[in-house]
């Protein structure tokens, strides 16, 4: 169990400093252009070759919450525009919450 909760925060770790390297890139593109800029979760994937976000493009759409105004939208595709530095920032943040040591129970003596 230790030794899977040290592997969940090493995964929390490495998604920190994507999230990291991803946020320093926002924000150089963003002084370039003079406006704020952030790339999203699909485009970062396109860009270290992942298609993960290509595949939902063509799958059943949505009702409810992810429908606007009569078209509905994939889950994926919802989660593909998000700003990638947030997401894995957020993903980092609770793989690291999950992967945390156990409290440690105190005794107390009187």
């Amino acid at each position: 169990m230790r030794l899977l909760a040290w592997i969940v925060r090493v995964a929390g770790c490495l998604l920190l400093a994507a999230a990291t390297a991803l946020a320093v890139g926002d924000i150089a593109r963003s002084i370039a252009s003079g406006a704020t800029a952030l790339m999203p979760l699909e485009a970062a994937a396109r860009s270290v070759g992942l298609t993960l976000f290509d595949a939902a493009a063509g799958t059943v759409s949505a009702s409810g919450v992810f429908a606007a105004e009569g078209r509905g939208a994939s889950l994926a595709s919802e989660i593909g525009r998000q700003p990638a530095s947030v997401v894995l920032g957020l993903a980092g943040i609770l793989f690291l919450f999950v992967g945390r040591p156990p409290r440690r129970a105190t005794r107390t003596t009187r």
